[in-house]
């Protein structure tokens, strides 16, 4: 079977006309027709659509497109579907968030640190001006002596 013939098996069981069906998932009647009938493959993104109008996972929809000689090659073996990549993928966001959170900590330690050396560079760039004057007082001093 094709993509779009388990467009049409489960747009069919879920009840739906076409015209109902390309009003849910907003394309036209025309671009169902082309789906289910072979003409047009639709993006992830739709195929996305469609399962969840039709309430089934993505996978169910193009798992048998990916025929082996005619035999049907099942899914891989630890794949979890949809919901394990969700969750896997709302782990890797939270796992960077954390880190976000650990270097916009750092770069505010190391932002006060450069403000505290430019403080020290300035403090003492006044006090060797300062050394300096004394330096041209006592040898105008010196040589008035």
């Amino acid at each position: 079977m094709t993509i779009g013939d388990n467009i049409k098996k489960f747009r069919k069981a879920a009840g739906l006309t076409q015209k109902q069906f390309a009003e849910r998932i907003g394309k036209g009647h025309s671009t169902v027709q082309k789906y289910e009938s072979g003409i047009f493959t639709p993006p992830i993104a739709v195929v996305k659509k469609i399962s969840r109008v039709l309430n089934i996972q993505a996978m169910d929809l193009i798992r048998e497109e990916y025929m082996d000689n005619g035999t049907y090659t099942p899914v891989p073996p630890g794949y979890g579907g949809v919901d394990a990549e969700k969750s896997e993928l709302r782990r890797r966001i939270a796992e960077l968030e954390d880190e976000n959170a650990h270097l916009r900590k750092k770069n505010e330690g190391m932002k006060r640190d450069i403000e505290g050396h430019a403080r020290e560079t300035t403090e003492r760039g006044e006090l060797a001006q300062k050394l300096r004057e004394a330096i041209v007082e006592f040898r105008a001093l010196v040589n008035r002596l």
